[in-house]
């Protein structure tokens, strides 16, 4: 029984490392950039798997979507009375 319990309780490292493998490379392949190319390098490395900073490239890329954006259509914003009442109802 102890020595069941002592099984579960030891450390799988292969199945760990294949657990967090991309984890592992990332934090691998930062550290490298960082040696190799300092703050500029790490940034440009913590970009290249950014899916936020790619949608606002591809955002900046697209005039009509950047615009569209910016301008949302008159029907996605609630009437100022509403906009009131929801505030006063949140903040009493």
């Amino acid at each position: 029984e102890f020595t069941a319990l002592e099984a579960k309780l030891h450390p799988d490292l292969d199945r760990d490392l294949e657990l967090f493998k991309d984890m592992i490379k990332s934090m691998i392949e930062t550290e490298i950039m960082q040696r190799a190319y300092y703050k500029k390098g790490v940034l440009i490395h913590q970009l290249s798997s950014d899916k936020v900073f790619d949608k606002a490239m591809e955002l900046l890329r697209d005039p009509e979507s950047y615009h569209s954006v910016l301008q949302p259509e008159a029907t996605d914003i609630p009437p100022a009375e509403e906009i009131k009442e929801r505030l006063k109802d949140q903040y009493s």
